[in-house]
């Protein structure tokens, strides 16, 4: 766009304000329109305007006095501090984004020469002259710069969807696990019933001489060990409860019970749907390999130096006379072609298709060892459901009836029935494997194996 600069003369003078008036008012009209970075569009959608307390998943979990998967993951979305700090650093580089595209404001300049050594300070006997400069910015360096910061917001943004996945996918775990412990907790309290009734026994046994004293003692050992693994499962609940509550963002929230469903059937999947497809690190990474094409172009583009257009007015006092002043500095492209800018894109490029073959082999590799891991948690499970515990439980309906006959003591009775809630709490072990292994391949693969509402 060419500008037409009028000088408008007064008494055969210039008017100097007329003049840097029109000047500023060129320069703002040669900033590109199109070129200007748009206001941050997450603004609204990242604040928070409800407060935890008066949240309606809060109010909901209160009238309900139960914790579901669903609730924790969406309190894990819109309370987690670190999911909203790391929220916020989207808005830090759209900001940073939008003042690198501003247009840099003008400079305006005063010299003045010929200035008496008798009489220094006296403007009116010397050459005064009134500048402004402005730097023009090359519309097609503007365009490059502009489509690299862009892309750097999308990195941004994957960022976040990334560490939200992380977030989300740890306090699944931690949610299984509360499900797990809580539900040994309770099979253990069981099995201390029992032993607490053998350890009677084997005393009465003892004083009738029924029995040595060796079996009063092993099982006081018994009922001992099984009071101690109560405490430890009652603060690992306390424990597992209270990081699932921070991951929520709600450390003060005191509902402890849970829904979940640790004993339903585990989803069928198959991974080859699924295998890494829209995975958010391999897609963050895509991102960053279209960024470092981005920047080569940009720093080939960079290779032309920026025009530099000063206009004026001298005014020449022993003259009694004023002049117009116009500048223009083109830096020649000689020595600083941007040839190390160009060279480090070029690497940025080669290190970005790197690290996308190392992510997906990591993966894949990932994907391969918990593929293993669940299969081996699944034959587990199977195991226990299939076989050990409906034989540890025909065993005990067993041994019942041939107490009821006076064909056995107590004693072989609660043995027996010990047998059965052992099985049982290796059953839930195996069963907590095996959900954690699921988290963990969904994780990997990108893959929605649990059925969670979005």
């Amino acid at each position: 766009m060419n500008q037409k600069i009028n000088c408008e003369m007064i008494n055969g003078k210039t008017s100097i304000i007329t003049v840097l008036t029109i000047f500023i008012i060129s320069c703002t009209s040669l900033q590109p329109k199109e070129l200007r970075l748009e206001e941050p569009k997450l603004k609204e959608k990242l604040i928070i305007t409800q407060s935890r307390e008066k949240s309606p998943i809060k109010q909901i979990i209160n009238v309900s006095k139960v914790l579901t998967l669903d609730q924790v993951i969406t309190c894990i979305k819109n309370y987690n501090p670190r999911l909203q700090a790391s929220k916020a650093v989207i808005l830090e580089v759209q900001g940073s984004a939008q003042q690198q595209m501003l247009y840099p404001n003008p400079v305006l300049g005063f010299e003045s020469e010929d200035m008496p050594l008798d009489n220094f300070g006296n403007f009116g006997r010397a050459e005064n002259s009134v500048i402004l400069r402005q730097r023009f910015i090359m519309p097609w360096k503007r365009n490059a710069t502009q489509a690299t910061l862009n892309k750097q917001i999308d990195i941004v943004k994957q960022d976040y969807i990334v560490f939200e996945n992380q977030i989300v996918t740890e306090g699944k775990r931690t949610f299984f696990k509360l499900l797990a412990i809580q539900e040994k907790l309770t099979t253990t309290k069981r099995l201390l019933e029992i032993a607490k009734t053998s350890l009677d026994v084997s005393k009465k046994r003892v004083k009738t001489g029924e029995a040595r004293n060796v079996e009063s003692i092993r099982a006081q050992v018994e009922c001992s060990q099984t009071i101690l693994k109560i405490q430890e499962l009652e603060n690992e609940v306390d424990n597992t409860y209270q990081k699932l509550l921070l991951l929520m963002g709600m450390p003060d929230l005191k509902i402890k019970k849970l829904q979940g469903a640790l004993f339903t059937k585990i989803p069928e999947f198959d991974l080859k749907e699924y295998l890494f497809k829209d995975h958010p690190e391999l897609k963050k990474e895509g991102l960053n390999h279209d960024l470092a094409e981005l920047k080569i172009q940009q720093a080939e583009k960079g290779r032309w130096p920026d025009v530099q257009v000063g206009i004026g007015i001298e005014d020449d006092n022993n003259e009694n006379e004023e002049s117009f002043r116009l500048s223009l500095e083109i830096p020649l492209p000689i020595f600083n072609r941007n040839q190390g800018k160009i060279s480090e894109a070029k690497g940025s490029k080669q290190r970005a298709q790197n690290t996308i073959q190392a992510t997906r082999n990591e993966l894949k590799t990932n994907v391969d060892q918990y593929l293993r891991l669940y299969f081996t948690a699944q034959k587990q499970v199977n195991s226990y459901k299939e076989d050990i515990i409906p034989k540890a439980s025909q065993t005990f309906e067993l041994t019942k009836k041939l107490y009821q006959a006076s064909e056995i003591g107590q004693i072989e009775l609660l043995n027996a029935q010990q047998t059965l809630v052992k099985a049982e709490l290796g059953y839930i072990d195996a069963l907590a494997d095996l959900w954690d292994y699921v988290i963990y391949l969904e994780y990997f693969t990108g893959a929605k194996l649990l059925p969670i509402k979005d």
